[in-house]
């Protein structure tokens, strides 16, 4: 059994079930700031809210939320994503993992504004155009 931790909320926190809940209260509340994944705020949600860039002090260079940036560990305001399921659920579990782990699958997932597994590499020339 857990022990209660007391939390220590501010009264005027809103608490929302959804990133759509949480988008719709954002764009109603121009000066509200929110947390949801960089999916839900750069994909689903774009048009209604825009996604903060920080820095960790005054001296530091603005940080962009980008698939690069939590990638490269410098926007620090994410969080992992996990795909939980059962391993004893047969052919379809194991057809949706090989898909979701394919280069078909990540590319759907970074097109979905999350991080993949890994990004790909890319050659920059030099040379112009």
């Amino acid at each position: 059994m857990k022990k209660n931790r007391k939390r220590n909320i501010s009264s005027d926190a809103k608490i929302v079930k959804d990133n759509a809940e949480m988008a719709n209260f954002l764009e109603s509340n121009p000066h509200a700031i929110g947390f949801m994944g960089m999916g839900s705020a750069t994909v689903d949600h774009k048009d209604k809210i825009k996604a903060l860039e920080y820095a960790r002090t005054p001296k530091d260079e603005y940080v962009t939320p980008s698939a690069r940036n939590v990638f490269d560990r410098k926007y620090k305001l994410a969080r992992e994503l996990f795909a939980i399921y059962k391993t004893d659920q047969g052919d379809k579990i194991d057809a949706f993992i090989t898909y979701l782990t394919s280069e078909k699958g990540q590319e759907l997932i970074l097109k979905s504004g999350y991080l993949r597994a890994s990004l790909p590499e890319v050659e920059v020339s030099s040379e112009a155009r």
